[in-house]
């Protein structure tokens, strides 16, 4: 994992936000495509909290 060292402006800062917001849950969905399931329930539904208590996981940073 890495950081960026720049500086970021408000409105950087609010743009990537709401691309997070948008995409939190696709995780899961990548990796039903390759036919593997990260935790069970429904596809796109799984939280950040789901998915690092997956087994299937390691976190490295």
């Amino acid at each position: 994992m890495y950081r960026y060292r720049g500086e970021l402006t408000a409105e950087q800062v609010a743009t990537m936000t709401e691309f997070i917001q948008a995409h939190i849950g696709t995780v899961d969905k990548m990796f039903a495509a390759a036919g593997i399931r990260l935790r069970s329930g429904d596809i796109g539904k799984v939280s950040p909290a789901d998915l690092a208590r997956s087994s299937l996981l390691q976190r490295v940073a």
